[in-house]
């Protein structure tokens, strides 16, 4: 990962730890993200291109 996509992971957990989710510790460059205590998403540093910057557990949609 770049200091780009460091940065914009530190960022965007920040912020989501203020709305109440959860994040896990990054694995794979990959940031895990729950919300009460199941996992909603996996985000990477790609952006805001959701299409491949987020990831989404079936059972969350």
């Amino acid at each position: 990962m770049d200091n780009f996509q460091t940065n914009y992971l530190t960022e965007v957990s920040l912020r989501i730890q203020h709305e109440g989710f959860t994040v896990c510790e990054e694995k794979d460059e990959l940031l895990p993200i729950e919300w009460a205590g199941s996992r909603a998403c996996n985000l990477n540093g790609v952006g805001v291109d959701t299409e491949i910057g987020a990831s989404y557990a079936d059972e969350s949609i």
